[in-house]
């Protein structure tokens, strides 16, 4: 059972319960089986236990239309707009018309730069620019919808909590791409809710106001930006936090934006600014008179902006405070984690990395891999979602035993049956082997092959020249068909069908005549590549700056003579390859995922096949692959 920090305790100062304490009293008896004891008891907290599918669970007796509503602003730890005093936080809180005496509440909090919506392209573009700032990178996504119904916990017994991101909404302060201001201030929410730090009646001045009917428990969730908080503040360990639940979320910013010294499309710039949306700045008039309190922000703007050496893909310090995997060992809190396998916003190379940390630091964890792409579970599969989301934060946050810790630790959705799910003990799938893989070369049907063992004879040099102009569907078709800007290589058909579960890493031998970045792209192809989108299926894809192949801290010139071996990892998947079809790898240099390096014109690559090859994540090892 979980911890029971306090949350049936009157006065949670005086009076709090540990988990060791209660343990003496209850022995193996739940907290559910004491308290709702008393039958008799006509009030909705009496009832509010009750069986579950696979033990207990709160049940839904609270009028919603009744829940008590307030907002405050919490004070953070962080100045990020340098006005003097600390930001302030904006929350909205809806909780259960119930007393405190009767019935301390844990909070479900999802906090979001977003509450406001985002700044228009054209805005940002003129403001950024009057900045000095040579503004490059497209428009800001709306966010996904909500993963969970407010309302649907509210009713159970839940404070549903919005705040608002530093520098957003109604907060003081600037937002940081990730940085410390982000993080502080919805982190000051949980303390806040502990019963440390103050909120406010006003978002400047006012009366000091305490979270008396909260139990000192709460949980941090939310898609993309609103995913990524969570795992930030989870990353300072601050108490009161019991589990996270991040989708579609960001683990380090660096591989947000750059992949392995190369630049990424994307909004780096825009994301700063289309978010700067703190009151009262109307968000579509730039320089109204009664609407310039986003000018706080100025010099933070700029900052974000030099600091990320954003003409480099370089990683440096401003990348290293926001990669949150460094801080997995400081997490307290549980996490269920959750992501689209066909994510190319947010990809999947978070959650992977993110998980990997989770499992060194043995952190309590669950894992959801679905396959639609940057979107909230409950757009997928709702009617599988919300069971398991009710059952984790009963667990984390009222204590009880509603069995989702006994489950299968993984949950997979199949790639050919979008109504069909596996189940694992963790992931990737226990049984997977690395599994080499290596390039072989064309043999007249104008593509290349790849096999499972290591050729014994050197097999020469294939050249390619990379174009700045090809697109993502003209750099992966017609694998048979020979392109001056690409090599294919093409496994036999397969025999059976082989399950790739984890990260695929590439290693590439070459020379360049140039500054260059190389691509690789896994691929799923028909067995005779018709050159239909059915034949085409992307599986994963990686990057790198050759320039970055020593360090990612610092950037080498090219030297034409050098015979390079660069290694990178593709993005974590898991993929079942069917039989009768082929797996592809598609060797290019930059395509339409990143920028070309600053300067540069399209480079001339020698691809050494005998120093080439992949490795492959595979259920069951070498003897599944086939071949």
């Amino acid at each position: 059972m979980a911890g029971l920090r306090g949350r049936w305790s009157p006065n949670k100062k005086s009076a709090r319960w540990s988990a060791v304490g209660i343990s003496l009293v209850l022995g193996a008896t739940t907290l559910a089986a004491v308290l709702p004891a008393q039958a008799d008891d006509p009030t909705p907290s009496a009832q509010l236990f009750g069986a579950g599918p696979d033990g207990e669970q709160t049940e839904p007796v609270f009028d919603v239309e009744d829940a008590i509503e307030q907002t405050v602003w919490v004070e953070s730890s962080v100045d990020s707009d340098g006005e003097g005093g600390n930001d302030r936080i904006g929350v909205r809180i809806r909780r259960p018309d119930v007393p405190a005496s009767e019935l301390q509440v844990p909070a479900i909090i999802n906090p979001s730069p977003y509450n406001r919506g985002t700044r228009a392209f054209s805005w940002v573009n003129d403001y950024l620019t009057e900045l000095g700032i040579d503004v490059f990178g497209d428009e800001v996504e709306s966010p996904p919808a909500l993963p969970y119904s407010p309302n649907f916990f509210l009713a159970r017994g839940y404070a549903v909590i919005e705040a608002d991101m530093a520098g957003t909404g109604t907060s003081t302060g600037c937002p940081s791409t990730g940085g410390r201001p982000d993080v502080a201030g919805i982190e000051s929410v949980v303390e806040w809710l502990n019963g440390e730090g103050t909120a406010y009646t006003e978002r400047t001045g006012g009366e000091p106001v305490e979270a008396t009917w909260s139990s000192g428990s709460s949980a941090l969730v939310g898609v993309s930006y609103e995913g990524t908080l969570p795992i930030g503040v989870a990353a300072t360990g601050v108490e009161g936090l019991e589990t996270i639940v991040p989708i579609a979320a960001i683990s380090s910013w660096y591989n947000y934006f750059r992949a392995n010294g190369a630049v990424k499309t994307g909004y780096f710039d825009p994301l700063a600014g289309g978010v700067l949306t703190r009151d009262p700045a109307p968000i579509d008039v730039p320089n109204d008179e009664t609407g310039d309190d986003y000018r706080a922000c100025d010099d933070e703007m700029i900052d974000i902006v030099g600091a990320a050496e954003r003409r480099t893909g370089n990683y440096n310090a401003y990348w290293d405070a926001r990669n949150y995997n460094n801080d997995a060992e400081e997490m307290d809190a549980s996490v269920f984690l959750v992501h689209g396998l066909t994510d190319w916003n947010v990809q999947s190379q978070h959650f992977g990395q993110f998980w990997n940390a989770l499992t060194r630091y043995d952190v309590p964890r669950k894992l959801w891999l679905h396959r639609g792409a940057h979107t909230s579970p409950a757009n997928i599969d709702n009617e599988r979602w919300e069971p398991v989301l009710h059952r984790w934060f009963d667990h984390w946050l009222y204590g009880l035993d509603t069995g989702v810790m006994s489950e299968p630790m993984a949950d997979v959705q199949s790639v050919h049956d979008p109504f069909g799910w596996q189940t694992y003990s963790n992931w990737p799938v226990p049984s997977t082997r690395d599994v080499p893989v290596y390039v072989t070369p064309e043999d007249g049907d104008g593509a290349g092959g790849l096999a499972s063992s290591e050729p014994e004879d050197e097999l020469g040099v294939e050249t390619f020249t990379e174009s700045y102009t090809a697109n993502e569907n003209a750099i992966v078709r017609n694998a048979f068909t020979p392109q001056t800007y690409r090599r294919v290589y093409l496994s036999p058909v397969l025999t059976q069908d082989v399950h790739l579960s984890g990260t695929p890493w590439v290693r590439l031998g070459a020379r360049f005549s140039g500054n260059a970045n190389v691509s690789a792209v896994l691929m799923d192809y028909a067995a005779d590549n018709s050159g239909t989108s059915s034949g085409n299926v992307i599986v994963s894809r990686g990057w790198m700056d050759v320039k970055s192949v020593r360090t990612l801290w610092a950037e080498d010139e090219i030297n034409q003579q050098r015979q390079y071996v660069v290694n990178f990892e593709q993005m974590p998947k898991d993929y079942v390859f069917p039989a009768g079809r082929r797996i592809g790898l598609v060797v290019t240099g930059k395509d339409n995922r990143i920028f070309a390096p600053d300067g540069a014109t399209p480079a001339t690559i020698d691809l050494k096949l005998e120093l080439s090859s992949l490795r492959l994540p595979i259920v069951g090892g070498k003897p599944a692959l086939g071949f």
